[in-house]
């Protein structure tokens, strides 16, 4: 058992490997916990692709590298033996980077399946531990696949539905640790940098009207179509009594733009232009927030945990969310709404609801407030680091 006392902090380095040209919650969770860790660890951060978290954490003071050319001299390879020379070539690269960095232990972002395949064994030939967070599912891996994820020396999941995912690949309990994310409640209300009526004016909102926004990148499993035909079916009467807006930016994929122009498509169609529109990314999110009266959430496939639902309870808006994954875990009776996404006349129902019934509103959101401080952060920190002392031996 380590002493603890004069020893230089263990060097842990978070790679976050998401590059679908969007940035969302698994960075949001990454910064969250790397700017707050003790002095016992010295956090090093790699991005596979640039994104705006860079340079905020760099201005923290935090090391951090973007890798977009090593992954494009990555990209090759075709075929298995393309493949193979590839992956090897990949574990090479690591290896020689970790002892390089002096980096004591890796800290994987995203689903266990992402980057197993290079990272454990580069970690193995360096002597150090090998962890994941898993924010995410896996898809049906092979034999091989699932043997190589059951190589983590500890995996943290954000959620019991990512946990009965865990099980499904037979990672062992006694390697795993339950962590939901946290929030700084403070922090993120400081954030706010316009005044309500700044906001609604530039939406074109009025003060009487209901603001409802969906925060999330445009990709079909997130569920904007949903909300669209839930709000196909509210009465002209709530119509013109509501504006709902949807933020996000959209993948760079071929899949993803094409979705895009179907949810333009079919608000033309179901002439909604002048209810819903489409803002893109913005940067104002927590504004957004606070100027709203209801956030929804409709992910289509159960979303692992959902900070951007956090997010919204923290502002005290009214929430709607899909009652699997996750926001289901988040949402507790009395302190926002579930609904089933197959069923867009249930969230059309309860939008309804929201809107003509404003203390209904305001008790939600002050519900959504008090249950979202539960989620603090320096708990979810200490729970992490409880983690790492364990891979640790200390």
């Amino acid at each position: 058992m380590s002493s603890g006392i004069n020893e230089a902090p263990k060097r842990v380095l978070y790679v976050e490997q998401n590059e679908d040209g969007t940035v969302g919650g698994s960075h949001r969770i990454l910064a969250d916990l790397v700017v707050r860790l003790s002095s016992a660890y010295e956090p090093v951060v790699v991005f596979y692709q640039d994104n705006p978290w860079v340079e905020k954490l760099r201005a923290a003071g935090i090391e951090v590298e973007a890798w977009d050319e090593r992954r494009c001299e990555e990209s090759g390879g075709r075929g298995p033996f393309g493949t193979l020379v590839n992956v090897a070539a990949q574990v090479r690269h690591r290896r020689r980077f970790l002892r390089d960095a002096r980096i004591d232990a890796v800290h994987l972002n995203n689903a266990p399946y992402v980057g197993a395949d290079v990272w454990i064994p580069a970690c193995r030939v360096v002597g150090i531990p090998c962890m994941t967070y898993a924010m995410g599912y896996g898809p049906r891996e092979s034999a091989v696949q699932r043997w190589i994820q059951r190589r983590y020396d500890l995996v943290f999941s954000l959620s019991e539905e990512v946990e009965a995912d865990l099980d499904r690949l037979g990672i062992p309990r006694s390697r795993r640790i339950m962590a939901h994310p946290g929030i700084d409640a403070t922090a993120e209300l400081a954030r706010v940098r316009r005044g309500s009526s700044d906001v609604r004016r530039e939406l074109g909102v009025g003060e009487d009207d209901v603001l409802a926004v969906m925060v999330g990148n445009l990709r079909e499993w997130k569920g904007q179509h949903v909300v669209i035909d839930a709000a196909s079916r509210l009465s002209e009467d709530v119509r013109r009594r509501m504006s709902l807006i949807l933020v996000g930016a959209s993948g760079t994929s071929a899949s993803d733009a094409a979705y895009v122009r179907r949810l333009r498509a079919e608000l033309r169609d179901r002439g909604l232009e002048d209810t819903v529109s489409l803002l893109g990314a913005r940067d104002d999110v927590p504004d957004l927030f606070a100027a709203s009266d209801i956030a929804i959430h409709a992910s289509v496939i159960p979303e692992p945990f959902g900070m951007v639902v956090l997010e919204a309870m923290v502002h005290g808006c009214a929430v709607i969310a899909s009652n699997r994954g996750g926001p289901a875990e988040i949402i507790p009776p009395g302190a926002g709404h579930t609904f089933d996404v197959g069923d867009p006349e249930a969230l059309a129902t309860l939008l309804e609801r929201l809107v003509l019934d404003a203390e209904e509103r305001s008790s939600l959101g002050e519900a959504a407030r008090e249950r979202a401080r539960q989620f603090d952060i320096t708990r979810h920190v200490r729970r992490i680091e409880a983690g790492y002392r364990r891979v640790f031996g200390e």
